[in-house]
């Protein structure tokens, strides 16, 4: 029996040598599935391992902690302060753009951009259920589909080598002045209109803009009125005060862009309209304060924290003078 198996295999290797080699048929090398004992490397698992379910649960731990002794000092300060501790800021900015504004008002302005978003449906709805319908007559008889919320977006970049070296900015003025970074993808739906300023000059700064803005509304500057001091108003002032009649005539269409008679809604709408619009966003400013702080008692710590982690002196902290000169000659005093 084992005499023919070899025989049989003598004549199959001698077959083999006389087949052509472009005939032959390639050993194929055997596939082994991943795992098998004679894989080199054993299959690795989507389960975490050990340490990294216990950083996981430690930064869970630290996060929930530090939210916690947020929340405590928030409780102490109410206790502390009382009603103060919900005032309104009239004379300053929330902490959160105080910060920023220290931070970045030295970055100089590259590209303006003035750009508008119909109000929301909900408080569309909502002021014409509170004026009984005449929110809606009222935009009608002034030929408007819908009223628009104004605001400014800009790119900023540093003279000096900080970090980050260029920044895109919204600058707006809800129940209070906001200026906060942009983030990409927000503020770029269908509905947003955008219409870029023609900088005549290259030494505007984010903080001489706010600066000649502030000389300009004066005390107005913080406070809001859905009506008569609201956004539009907002970026009125900051085109006129920064830029000259000249330079805002070759920006063709801009100021017919901004404007938009909301005022004259006043005389459409029911007399309470107004106390009820600027109790809701008096009510917005109030909880800002009272989670955030009254920034009059935060400045020293918060010019103390950007000399410390970001590096800056002094001198970057100060206050910018104005350039722009009231009409009527008179200086702002705060």
């Amino acid at each position: 029996m084992a005499t023919r198996r070899r025989t049989r295999a003598r004549k199959t290797r001698a077959r083999v040598r006389k087949t052509p080699a472009r005939t032959r048929r390639k050993r194929q090398p055997v596939k082994r599935r991943a795992g098998t004992k004679k894989h080199r490397h054993r299959r690795r698992s989507h389960y975490p391992s050990r340490p990294q379910r216990a950083q996981f649960f430690r930064e869970i731990y630290d996060y929930g902690s530090s939210k916690a002794r947020s929340a405590k000092k928030t409780l102490k300060r109410w206790a502390h302060q009382g009603t103060d501790a919900f005032s309104l800021e009239k004379e300053n900015y929330s902490t959160r753009v105080y910060t920023f504004v220290k931070q970045y008002q030295n970055y100089k302005i590259v590209s303006l951009n003035v750009c508008r978003k119909p109000i929301s449906s909900a408080v569309d709805m909502a002021l014409n259920v509170a004026s009984a319908g005449d929110w809606k007559k009222g935009k009608k008889s002034m030929g408007y589909d819908n009223f628009f919320h104004l605001y400014m977006t800009a790119e900023i970049e540093s003279t000096v080598g900080s970090y980050p070296p260029k920044l895109k900015i919204v600058i707006e003025k809800n129940e209070a002045v906001n200026v906060e970074e942009l983030h990409p993808g927000k503020r770029e739906s269908g509905d947003h209109e955008c219409r870029p300023v023609n900088m005549g000059h290259e030494n505007l700064s984010l903080g001489l803009l706010l600066a000649n803005t502030r000389e300009s509304l004066g005390r107005n500057y913080h406070t809001y009125d859905s009506f008569q001091n609201n956004c539009q108003v907002f970026v009125k002032n900051v085109l006129q005060s920064n830029f000259s009649k000249e330079q805002l005539d070759n920006n063709e269409g801009l100021m017919d862009f901004v404007d938009q008679h909301v005022e004259d809604m006043l005389e459409k709408s029911p007399s309470y309209l107004q106390r009820l619009a600027r109790g809701v966003t008096d009510l917005r400013g109030r909880v800002e304060t009272g989670l955030h702080g009254r920034t009059r008692d935060k400045k020293d710590k918060i010019d103390e924290r950007l000399k410390r982690e970001r590096g800056l002196e002094s001198s970057d902290l100060e206050s910018i003078v104005p350039t722009y000169k009231r009409p009527d000659g008179t200086h702002v005093v705060y």
